[in-house]
């Protein structure tokens, strides 16, 4: 019987350090906030599907530029965390959309950067255990979501269910 008793008290030890172990690598990062960076990109590039529809081209010049300074906004977050990274995490992104890029091709090219962007930010937070610039990708992520409440208001129907322009709908 006393074999037994050793074998569960072995069984349990190794559960217990199993099971420290995970939570240990799963909590390296408390203070990273990446996740929601991406999640905050994500909500803009599903939004621009329909900002940039064919139907919606009214204001694009001012749609663009608000898109274009979201974008710059997180890529100079991105370069001011990269440059404060540890010197193993850091990683240079050359992404750049053609000059000759224009309407929803210059939208869809932009949107895919952001999304690029925001995962790297979030891969040096990670790399790095920690988030090296906590204040300003707070303040990036009021600046998106100003920006998408703008965008909003201009097209308030793109937050209908069915994704399209309820004033807009054709009879």
């Amino acid at each position: 019987m006393s074999s037994f008793k050793f074998i569960y008290a072995l069984g349990a030890l190794w559960v217990l350090q199993l099971v420290s172990f995970q939570t240990a690598s799963a909590v390296e990062c408390l203070e990273c906030r990446g996740d929601s960076l991406i999640e905050a990109i994500d909500d803009v590039v599903f939004k621009s599907q329909c900002w940039f529809k064919p139907e919606h081209h009214f204001l694009l010049d001012f749609k663009m530029a608000v898109l274009n300074e979201i974008y710059h906004i997180l890529e100079n977050l991105y370069d001011s965390t990269n440059s404060k990274s540890e010197v193993k995490c850091r990683h240079d992104l050359e992404i750049n959309c053609p000059s000759t890029t224009v309407g929803h091709s210059l939208m869809e090219c932009e949107t895919n950067h952001m999304k690029t962007l925001a995962r790297a930010y979030r891969d040096l937070e990670l790399c790095n255990g920690k988030s090296n610039d906590p204040i300003n990708l707070e303040l990036v992520k009021k600046a998106i979501i100003a920006g998408v409440v703008i965008l909003g208001q201009v097209h308030s129907c793109c937050g209908c269910p069915d994704g399209d322009c309820c004033f807009l709908k054709r009879e």
